[in-house]
């Protein structure tokens, strides 16, 4: 899944060419093989949770675990997926990998959403967007210009008007169209095809600055333009980044490309 870095212009360039019974356990599908974690990652002070441990799971643990590694220590680009019933401890599984991620490389860098049954198109990643940039602390009136000033860290020349326009349809924001924008959404296929490759380069972008880590949980309640906007996303992984989805076992089987990425 890693790709050689490209442009953005490139990249837009080409889009325009029961009791005593065990309980079901969940199941971490990834693209590396189990390895050591790297204990000088854990703080110190990382809190213990009270809670009775995950039993029966040791080899999912290490895999995540190794995969945090990968990431943060080698520049790794890895899609875990986490597949189980309900109740087989997929978001606890995830929740303390998450609570390690923070203290072992990802510190600020760790972004979690969920799929919901009945979300509209594109409600989960206006989710993602709204975590990574923070959108929710901010006040309504003033998330326009918190948009533009944190997407120009990222991006910083005369694209942003261009990128910010397409996040911001994307997360309920209206911001004024230019040239650009104005041929690109001439057509809805072509439109959606310009917010796939914007998120691609984005993410990429991101992850090139500092390890990312984003998770997306009940993938089996995902809206399917929030789907094919993530499954560009998993195709196309650069940097540092881990991406973790996961979901039950039937939406895996609904889905073989998403499963086998």
């Amino acid at each position: 899944m890693l790709s050689p870095e490209s442009p953005f212009e490139d990249s837009i360039g080409k889009l325009l060419a029961a009791h005593a019974l065990p309980r079901p356990q969940a199941e971490v599908f990834s693209f590396i093989q189990v390895g050591c974690w790297g204990l000088e990652h854990l703080s110190t002070t990382l809190e213990m949770d009270p809670r009775p441990r995950l039993v029966g799971r040791e080899l999912e643990s290490v895999r995540l675990l190794h995969a945090l590694d990968a990431v943060s220590r080698e520049g790794a680009a890895l899609a875990v997926t986490v597949s189980g019933v309900a109740g087989s401890g997929k978001s606890r599984l995830i929740e303390e990998t998450l609570t390690i991620a923070a203290v072992g490389g990802f510190e600020g860098r760790v972004f979690s959403v969920a799929a919901r049954a009945g979300d509209a198109d594109n409600a989960t990643i206006a989710r993602l967007l709204t975590a990574r940039f923070g959108l929710e602390r901010v006040r309504p009136h003033l998330r326009r210009d918190h948009l533009l000033r944190k997407v120009s860290e990222l991006f910083a020349d005369e694209r942003v008007d261009d990128v910010c326009y397409f996040l911001g349809a994307l997360v309920g924001l209206e911001l004024p169209s230019t040239p650009f924008t104005r041929m690109l959404t001439q057509h809805d296929f072509q439109a959606e095809i310009a917010q796939q490759s914007i998120l691609c380069e984005l993410f990429a972008t991101d992850a090139a600055q500092a390890p990312l880590c984003v998770v997306v949980e009940d993938l089996h309640h995902v809206d399917a333009a929030s789907l094919g906007k993530l499954m560009a996303i998993a195709d196309d992984l650069r940097g540092s980044m881990l991406l973790v989805c996961s979901a039950r076992p039937e939406f895996f089987s609904r889905h073989e490309h998403f499963a086998q990425m």
